[in-house]
């Protein structure tokens, strides 16, 4: 993990001055480096660890603080990640993180419309066996991504996530999935999607 944050501070334009500088010289400023690490004075309790910008890396962070605790909305999700991590943008990166989840927006209850008869979900038997697929999109593009296509588990609630590039096809979209998810875990009996025409298509 150490050798994954040194490699993504090298290509982060913010950090790459606090790797370079002599220690004593970065002591004095926000940022400091130690045992590989990059970390920040501005944690209330203790210095937190910097992440640098690196798409697949702050996407796992998001999705541990985030699926890992039982899907909490962006304050609670924000506060747990602000006491051990920090990144310019976390804040912004945690609302549409949460706001794109695909299992918060399958049971997110609408104020706004009126209420309608309960439709009891069918619970599934096997792991990995009914998948929702969704794709979070609007990311600013690095390393030639700029979306992600998210397959959840739907019954342990788990989830998959690939890095895309909103330009692809149905096709693409298709071994995306199969490199990330069916390789992984077998075919699913049920894919559920939004009707996102990627899904809808004669190729599916």
């Amino acid at each position: 993990m150490r050798s994954l944050y040194g490699a993504s501070y090298i290509r982060d334009n913010e950090f790459i001055d606090v790797l370079t500088d002599e220690p004593h010289a970065m002591n004095e400023g926000v940022y400091y480096r130690k045992d590989g690490l990059v970390y920040s004075k501005t944690g209330d309790v203790v210095d937190t660890i910097c992440v640098p910008n690196d798409y697949d890396l702050r996407t796992k962070m998001l999705a541990e603080f985030h699926d890992g605790a039982a899907h909490s909305g962006v304050p609670r999700t924000l506060a747990k990640m602000s006491q051990w991590y920090y990144w310019k943008e976390m804040k912004l990166d945690v609302n549409d993180y949460v706001q794109s989840c695909l299992t918060c927006n399958k049971f997110k209850v609408s104020s706004s419309k009126k209420k309608g008869k309960l439709i009891l979900l069918e619970v599934p038997a096997e792991c990995w066996k009914h998948v929702g697929v969704d794709y979070v999109t609007g990311l600013p593009t690095l390393n030639g991504f700029n979306c992600i296509q998210v397959a959840v588990d739907l019954l342990f609630k788990r989830a998959k996530y690939a890095p895309m590039n909103s330009t692809a096809t149905a096709a693409d979209c298709a071994r995306v999935f199969f490199d990330s998810m069916v390789r992984h875990h077998g075919l699913p009996q049920e894919i559920v999607s939004d009707r996102d025409p990627r899904f809808t298509a004669a190729f599916w």
